[in-house]
């Protein structure tokens, strides 16, 4: 097992993630490093997204985009201890903030994204709904579970490890996967621009601060 280093507590790495990829993982020095080189990633899509299923949610919509970054900033953002998770690891509150100073960061990139523009313009939503779903309780930004670039979240032993999440039930949570593509959900809004939680999303950050996963 590769050691913690002095800032990073408890966060270890098993033998199986390479040397130089954790010497990289540790070389970040905030949270807020990270964030930067996040926000400077590039809007691959927007969709203004129809809750679809028969549950209470349904006909409610918000606002869904993907964003591409490099390996290196994917890595760092999910799996380096001063990452997204990681801040979650830490506390729950804490991991709400970093979600939160996170969206804001990238908030008026998405907003003047010719893809939002469009469908401004072509009267399928408003810039201010796009916004308020954005600023949501529940909007939130992880990484695409089902792309093609997104390699090894599932597989035989832990890569991270992380106390709390080693009794977890959720495997999923101590894999340190590698991929480009993160996503950003906004806030579900109802017909009057209100938001309405989802209820099977209620516990989001107590599952990530529990198990790593969500």
């Amino acid at each position: 097992m590769h050691p913690a280093s002095n800032d990073a507590g408890l966060w270890k790495y098993a033998e199986s993630i390479p040397l130089d990829r954790v010497r990289d993982l540790r070389a970040w020095n905030s949270f807020e490093e990270i964030a930067r080189h996040v926000g400077n990633g590039e809007i691959a899509d927007f969709r203004w997204e129809t809750f679809k299923s028969e549950r209470w949610l349904k006909g409610c919509q918000r606002a869904s985009f993907v964003l591409k970054v490099s390996p290196k900033v994917y890595d760092a953002f999910f799996n380096s201890p001063k990452g997204y998770r990681a801040e979650y690891a830490r506390s729950v509150d804490q991991g709400m903030v970093a979600n939160g100073a996170l969206l804001l960061l990238l908030q008026s990139r998405l907003l003047g994204d010719d893809r939002v523009m469009r469908a401004v313009a072509a009267g399928e939503v408003e810039t201010e709904r796009v916004r308020h779903s954005l600023r949501g309780i529940d909007a939130k930004l992880w990484v695409v579970e089902d792309a093609p670039t997104m390699r090894h979240v599932s597989g035989i032993g832990n890569e991270i490890i992380y106390p709390i999440w080693a009794e977890a039930p959720v495997a999923k949570g101590q894999r340190a996967p590698e991929g480009t593509l993160l996503e950003i959900k906004g806030g579900w809004l109802d017909t009057g621009g209100n938001e309405q939680r989802d209820d099977w999303k209620a516990y989001r950050s107590e599952d990530i601060h529990l198990t790593g996963w969500t």
